[in-house]
């Protein structure tokens, strides 16, 4: 990128800031490129036509940028140039902060055309509204306000300054996100405004509408109706945008921020005037894979957990599109799983993985999210990435990534490995910057834990984390020797064997033939167990009868939620796959098809639905779409 620049605006620095900038440049013939990377977000206009929007999430030492063609879009003649790129400013999971800028470049087989540098003009955006830093969630980030009033009047424009760039610029590893679909909603509540899309979609909001000048309509989004209406602030969540009219009837879209949700509310004056309103989906350009089933309940139950899949991925794997949009590595892990079978596009996982890769502590975890600086992570999901390496490297059948990622994986393994006690165990200890997280259920959710001494002792063993760094040695062990390091392969042999030794005998309890969650307590759980089989703790003399709690439960136990079946699925088939995938597969009608009879268009985070977390769950969770995984691994699908 030759004489390109990083610029911006000669601005306060300020989180929350949209800036405009101009170039032009003539065209003749031939094919013409542009490269562009900006701090934040951006969308890109030429002769007044949208041409690009979605900057890749990405951090300032690994500053990723799009190379565009736009030669449909340029006319022969002089061509107009409109970057709009919003400055976000601010940490959470979705996004790092950085330093400002954006850099471009315009190009032919002739030479460059056009570029980012001192001479690019720039005035601060009238219509997107600055500074107003409004939250729709601490992890998703900062809503947006879209004044009308200033549409077609000229600006004054200011010559931009150069700033600190961002050195190394890498490609972006996946495709772009395209628009899809216009869907316009449905109004079903004329009084209170209330649209409804049909089902779940995830896109940008686009309205034409009328109010008076300074007139204020604010949009809110949700998935579900309560009380007869969107829930839109729940505790510190405010799911809205904010409209302002002009007098005249506009057309919007907006660009910076995709909604994800199945019903609209306006809130307004009562003569406003809105003629249309919708969602213009954005969606990864993924190719399905053809499949054939021929039960009609778990062919919807296919098809609509691909679905829920491609609602929760766009520039990488998501948890959900409504309330966080962020990348986390033990959901990623199942929604790859479930993508390799799904979808043609490995490059998708690929470029998650690298992004991944990025996101490394210097205690050698992983990053909550990705990109995000979080306080916090969450130590069992830094565990999950060996696995997840291990099975694109198997799908994929190239070990380039693995090779990438075998130093991260040793560096993580080694800050549980280094903190191993006498008892050949590692001890969870409370600390505010770990998150001992494994299961919304019971005390896996945390709270054993908890920073609050008075409520429970902070320190101690657990089964589960013991167990997951066993499992995750055991998939570095196989990733070990796909890459040829067989002496690697052998020093994590040796550890899972003394780990597991130390695992049953603290925690097996041979009265109950169960394994216990903490040391101490006679307390048990699904994941426990279903983690002490599938990391070899368990004798061979016992698993059989382990198996059959996992499987048909146990009286006073923490079961599973949707989001560690995976676990609990593959333990049974570890121990007897003949026998236990019919039960697989009557568990997946049972679970998925109550969904269905219950209205379900994508599929949830936890079986309460909406109902869970305050009325907060999500009814599209990518970890959910696991029935592609297991509806191939146990054969019922034809490709």
């Amino acid at each position: 990128m030759q004489q390109a620049k990083w610029i911006w605006a000669n601005t306060p620095v300020q989180a929350d800031e949209y800036v405009t900038f101009y170039d032009e440049f003539t065209y003749s013939s031939g094919f013409v490129k542009m490269d562009i990377s900006v701090a934040g977000d951006y969308a890109v206009y030429i002769n007044g036509a949208l041409v690009a929007f979605e900057q890749y999430p990405d951090y300032e030492h690994y500053k990723v940028y799009d190379s565009l063609d736009v030669t449909p879009w340029l006319k022969t003649g002089n061509n107009q140039i409109k970057i709009v790129a919003w400055y976000i400013g601010e940490d959470c999971s979705t996004c790092v902060q950085m330093s400002r800028g954006v850099y471009y470049k315009i190009y032919s087989q002739d030479g460059v055309l056009a570029y980012s540098d001192k001479r690019t003009l720039y005035s601060l955006n009238q219509d997107y509204v600055s500074y107003q830093q409004k939250k729709i969630t601490t992890q998703l980030g900062y809503s947006y306000a879209y004044d009308t009033r200033y549409m077609d009047e000229p600006t004054e424009r200011f010559s931009a300054v150069e700033v600190d760039g961002f050195e190394n610029l890498v490609l972006r590893q996946n495709q772009k996100t395209r628009l899809g679909e216009y869907v316009v909603a449905k109004l079903v509540d004329q009084k209170q405004r209330i649209y409804d899309l049909g089902k779940e979609r995830c896109g940008f909001l686009r309205v034409k509408f009328r109010a008076e000048s300074g007139e204020k309509i604010r949009v809110t989004f949700g998935e579900h109706l309560i009380d007869g209406k969107v829930r839109d602030i729940i505790g510190n969540r405010d799911f809205s945008v904010e409209l302002i009219g002009n007098g005249k009837t506009v057309e919007f879209t907006g660009v910076f921020r995709r909604l994800g949700c199945r019903y609209l509310q306006a809130y307004c004056a009562s003569d406003v005037q809105i003629d249309e309103i919708g969602i213009w989906e954005v969606e990864y350009p993924f190719t399905v894979k053809p499949y054939e089933i021929q039960d009609e309940l778990r062919k919807k139950i296919y098809e609509t957990s691909v679905r829920t899949l491609q609602l929760c991925a766009h520039e990488h794997y998501e948890d959900c599109p409504w309330r966080e949009q962020a990348m986390y590595i033990q959901d990623s892990r199942n929604q790859m799983l479930c993508g390799y079978y799904a979808f043609e596009n490995l490059e998708f996982a690929r470029a998650s993985i690298l992004l991944i890769l990025q996101g490394q502590r210097e205690d050698g975890l992983f990053e909550m999210c990705f990109p995000a600086k979080i306080e916090f992570t969450i130590p069992s999901f830094s565990l999950a990435f060996p696995a997840m390496v291990l099975e694109y490297t198997q799908a994929a059948q190239d070990t380039e990534i693995a090779k990438k990622a075998l130093s991260a994986i040793e560096k993580m393994l080694a800050f549980f490995l280094n903190r191993l006690q006498e008892n050949g165990l590692f001890k969870t200890v409370g600390d505010k910057t770990l998150w001992h997280f494994y299961e919304w259920a019971g005390d896996l959710d945390g709270s054993f834990f908890s920073e609050d001494d008075n409520e429970k002792e902070r320190n101690g063993y657990d089964v589960l984390i013991n167990a997951f760094l066993s499992w995750s040695c055991g998939k570095t062990v196989e990733l070990c020797r796909l890459l040829g390091e067989y002496e690697k392969a052998k020093y994590y042999q040796s550890i899972i064997a003394k780990l597991n030794q130390a695992i049953h005998s603290a925690f097996f309890d041979e009265q109950n033939q169960l394994y216990k969650t903490y040391l101490g307590r006679f307390e048990y759980s699904q994941l426990a167990n279903a983690l002490c089989v599938l990391c070899g703790a368990c004798p061979s003399e016992y698993l059989q009868a382990v198996a059959e709690k996992i499987a048909y439960g146990y009286d006073g136990w923490v079961e599973n939620t949707l989001s560690m079946n995976i676990f609990r699925f593959d333990a049974l088939l570890a121990v007897n796959k003949e026998k236990y995938s019919a039960f697989i597969l009557q568990e997946i009608d049972r679970i998925y098809g109550k969904m269905l009879q219950e209205g379900a268009t994508s599929f949830w985070e936890t079986e309460k639905g909406a109902a869970d977390f305050g009325d907060a769950g999500s009814l599209c969770h990518g970890w959910s779409a696991l029935p592609i995984y297991y509806y191939h691994v146990l054969k019922i699908v034809k490709n």
